[in-house]
């Protein structure tokens, strides 16, 4: 689906295959952590859909030993961001709320 959609950048694909997308879901919703559309997270949070990710990603070209800042809803961007900036580079995260993004 990413590479289709446009996304080629090697990196980018090599993070999504490193990167587990059901440890960022509730355990009912495993069985769909790969579909493509958006995953109810709860409190008003949902994971977009990998392509959403993706495009995200090739905008902000992150490279080995850059300082990456992901504020999400949810972890999942911010370990894809962490494996590009690789162990040279920072990752960081900060959350928000339902609250904030509804």
């Amino acid at each position: 689906q990413l590479r289709v959609s446009g996304v080629n950048t090697p990196s980018i694909l090599e993070a999504f295959a490193a990167t587990a997308r059901e440890d960022f879901v509730p355990a009912d919703r495993r069985a769909v952590a790969y579909a493509d559309r958006a995953i109810p997270l709860g409190d008003g949070r949902v994971l977009a859909p990998a392509l959403t990710y993706g495009q995200m990603l090739e905008a902000a070209a992150p490279v080995r030993a850059d300082s990456v800042l992901v504020i999400s809803a949810n972890g999942y961007l911010a370990a894809l961001a962490a494996h590009l900036s690789g162990a040279g580079g920072r990752a960081g995260a900060a959350g928000c709320g339902g609250a904030v993004a509804g």
